[in-house]
């Protein structure tokens, strides 16, 4: 019996342990460095770089990074990525479930929804001006953040998509120049 209630409280204080060291404060340096990056670029000249790196070490310290969110904001490779490690540092970043091109098929297949919901031009057209938004906020993010390549299963299912997109335009363009489905569908 003694055995058994020294392992437990052994195992009880190796857990502590380890929530403990994830709560110790990170050293907030390396981690300013890398959100410089993703803000001017690795190219930014060092006068450039001194006030922001300034800025976001202060963040660092004032959000109370520990050794655990640093460690996965070390291997972050977006933005994106790294505002699901540590929302608090990036307020203007709405964390979701995707990252890289799993958000990109995410937003193609709601705009494919949208648009096979449509029964008028006007509707395809506010569902498109929408979706090149989108798509224009997500290029710029890629430009200073590259994700990794698309594999072959996410290329072909952009391609159905895109497919299924072309389809729902052209079945409501026909449509609409017949006279038929003049009102629009929800968006």
């Amino acid at each position: 019996m003694k055995i058994a209630l020294l392992f437990f409280v052994a195992a009880t204080a190796a857990y502590a342990l380890t929530r403990a060291v994830g709560k110790i404060p990170a050293d907030c340096d390396p981690i300013a460095e890398q959100m410089t990056s993703w803000e001017l670029g690795n190219y930014a000249e060092p006068e450039a770089r001194a006030p922001a790196v300034e800025k976001y070490r202060a963040m660092c310290k004032d959000a109370g990074i520990g050794l655990d969110e640093a460690e996965c904001l070390d291997e972050a490779t977006s933005k994106n990525a790294a505002a699901k490690c540590a929302p608090r540092l990036f307020p203007e970043i709405e964390v979701g479930d995707c990252d890289g091109t799993s958000c990109w098929v995410d937003k193609m297949r709601a705009a494919a929804d949208r648009l096979c919901a449509c029964s008028s031009t006007d509707c395809t057209t506010r569902v498109m001006e929408a979706y090149a938004k989108d798509a224009a906020a997500m290029a710029k993010e890629g430009a200073r953040n590259p994700a990794p390549q698309p594999t072959a299963e996410e290329m072909q299912l952009i391609t159905d998509l895109g497919q299924q997109m072309s389809t729902c335009m052209v079945r409501v363009a026909s449509a609409s120049g017949s006279g038929a489905g003049a009102t629009a569908v929800a968006d």
